[in-house]
């Protein structure tokens, strides 16, 4: 493969921005002779793709119809003579897994592992992982429809977390408000959704071995949340302090200020804590 011309995906770049606009960044700095950037996304309106760095933008279909996904994507080769795709959205991960042999055959490699792997970071097998490895883990109860939703045990109470099993996730205080979140992650995402019980206070989450922090010393404290979870605001915290969130060596923006929990539906809220590692990886 000697002329590459690349696809990448995930290019909203406003607030919480979408990974593949670093990869898109990246790739563009490192190009060679005879490479090719190509922007590929799924709205018209995402901002990503007018940032000037993609020699061409080109729209897919939702990926709910792969069929047509497959189809596109063999049109956009045509014009383009696309040969690799960077999937960078987690909701891309297992369609584009399926497809892979397909695409494959039509010149297109894939920066993707297979399929048995991709599900292997499935939420429904987060808690079966936890417990065999001895970590603690709120109780998560899988939902295949609305009907089930009467069979939790007795002793589940309000308030809970209500997840889909690709992304985001709501607290919930009654009854009422859960099937309504139930349905909206149902839509987006499809069943199961997921049921966990809510956790009151902040948290830091971070990498060890034996009680030995793994990586390097550049820990990242989340001290600010958006209003779907994402990390906002960071401080950078020692190795020896990531057990106590207030020992802070300095904050990643000035003038931070650490503001009190909300309380929202009757559900009080803490901003969500984490540690990210040098390496890359934030656990939560």
């Amino acid at each position: 493969m000697t002329n590459r011309v690349v696809g990448v995906t995930g290019l909203q770049a406003g607030w919480s921005p979408s990974p593949g606009v670093s990869v898109a960044h990246s790739l563009h700095l490192a190009r060679t002779n005879g490479m090719k950037i190509i922007g590929i996304d799924y709205h018209i309106f995402c901002t990503g793709l007018y940032l000037g760095i993609f020699d061409e933008s080109h729209l897919l279909p939702p990926l709910s119809k792969p069929e047509f996904l497959l189809k596109t994507l063999s049109r956009i080769q045509g014009k383009t003579g696309l040969n690799v795709i960077i999937p960078n959205l987690d909701t891309e991960q297992e369609v584009y897994s399926r497809l892979q042999l397909k695409l494959k055959e039509k010149g297109i490699h894939l920066l993707i592992p297979n399929e048995k792997v991709i599900k292997l970071r499935s939420k429904l097998l987060i808690s079966t992982f936890a417990r065999k490895h001895n970590f603690l883990v709120p109780s998560t109860f899988p939902l295949n429809s609305h009907e089930d939703l009467s069979c939790l045990p007795q002793e589940t109470s309000y308030p809970l977390i209500i997840k889909g099993h690709f992304c985001d996730a709501y607290p919930v205080a009654s009854l009422e408000e859960a099937v309504v979140y139930i349905s909206k992650l149902e839509k987006m995402w499809g069943w199961p959704v997921l049921i966990q019980n809510y956790i009151d206070g902040e948290e830091i989450v971070t990498l060890n071995n034996n009680g030995t922090p793994i990586g390097q010393t550049n820990n990242m404290l989340v001290i600010g949340a958006s209003p779907w979870g994402n990390e906002g605001l960071r401080q950078t915290v020692r190795r020896n302090a990531l057990g106590t969130p207030n020992r802070v060596v300095r904050y990643s923006r000035s003038s931070i200020r650490r503001r009190p929990p909300r309380t929202r539906n009757g559900v009080r809220h803490r901003f969500s804590l984490a540690v990210r590692t040098s390496f890359g990886a934030v656990l939560r």
